[in-house]
Order: C-alpha cells, then sequence, then structure tokens
C-alpha cells in the first residue's frame, strides 16, 4: 500500500520522499470535466508534470500493446498527453498556486518497442502542436514562471536523471 510520499502507477511504484507530491489521478483526486497528469512533485528548483505510460506491463496483453501503439499512430496519445498536461496546468492555477519555480512536464514511456527516433518524433509534435510551449513563456503569462522542458524517458533514464526510487510491482 502507497504512502502519502508514493504513488503507483502504470506497474510501479515511484518513491517520492522528500519533495512535494500531489496524486491527481487517484479517483477521489479526479475532477470531472478535467483530465490530468499522474501526479505533480515539486522539489527544491522545479515542478514536474508526471505522465506514466507503461504498455510493458505484465498483465498488458498483447492486444493492449497493439492498441497503444495505434494510438500513437493516429496522433490520439499525442492529444491526450497534451490534454493532461494543459488540464493540470489550469487546474493548480485555478486553486490559487503561484508558479515560481521552472515546470517539466515528463512523460515516462515504457514501451520497448517504440525507438528513439520515435520518441524524438513524438516529443516534436507534441512540442509543436498540443503544448502551448512558447506561448507559456512570453510577458503575456505573468502567473506563469516558466515552461523549462518537455522530456520522454523509460522509467530507467528517468530514476538515473532524478534519482527517484521506483519498483517494479505485479
Amino acid at each position: 500500500m502507497a504512502d502519502k510520499n508514493t504513488a503507483v502507477e502504470s506497474g510501479y511504484e515511484f518513491d517520492f520522499s522528500g519533495v512535494k507530491l500531489d496524486y491527481y489521478d487517484k479517483p477521489e483526486n479526479r475532477v470531472q470535466g478535467l483530465h490530468s497528469v499522474d501526479f505533480i512533485i515539486e522539489n527544491e528548483t522545479h515542478i514536474l508534470f508526471i505522465e506514466v505510460k507503461n504498455p510493458d506491463c505484465p498483465e498488458s496483453t498483447e492486444e493492449r500493446k497493439k492498441e497503444f501503439f495505434e494510438s500513437i499512430r493516429n496522433h490520439g496519445l499525442i492529444s491526450e498527453i497534451g490534454r493532461k498536461f494543459k488540464d493540470s496546468l489550469l487546474r493548480k492555477y485555478a486553486e490559487g498556486y503561484i508558479f515560481e519555480k521552472p515546470v517539466k512536464y515528463i512523460f515516462i514511456l515504457q514501451f520497448d518497442r517504440y525507438y528513439a527516433k520515435q520518441r524524438n518524433n513524438f516529443k516534436k509534435s507534441l512540442i509543436n502542436d498540443y503544448i502551448p510551449a512558447k506561448k507559456l513563456n512570453s510577458e503575456e503569462f505573468k502567473a506563469f514562471y516558466k515552461f523549462e522542458s518537455f522530456e520522454m524517458p523509460d522509467i530507467k533514464q528517468f530514476c538515473e536523471k532524478y534519482k527517484f526510487s521506483v519498483k517494479e510491482i505485479n
């Protein structure tokens, strides 16, 4: 069972000890009409909006993996990932949150069939068409400090870069 500093998502348990955790995607935290990233954490330097997808988890069937890959191909997943970030950002703002640190959006994708070139194309499409990164950094958006980056690591790359403990659960 996860405590308040851990989050369970897509077959993984994330240990976020030492940082502030907002676990938005738990059923009791959802807001009707808004999509949300899985969780938002705040450390000393950044606010991290984190979405996790793991079609490679043990309970995922071959059919589910094919459906997932098709959602990538037909841009359904890109649209969903963009909408989750924007709705989560809106929710934080509506809750009165003051953005005093740079924001990163991290989409952890654990999908062995998706290679580096495909990941790069996905990132470009998302940034160019679904996340208003340039507009968020304009002077027009005064309540927002800075959108720093969109990242798309696999689980190992995420753990190495951010030094969080993550364990696979079955």
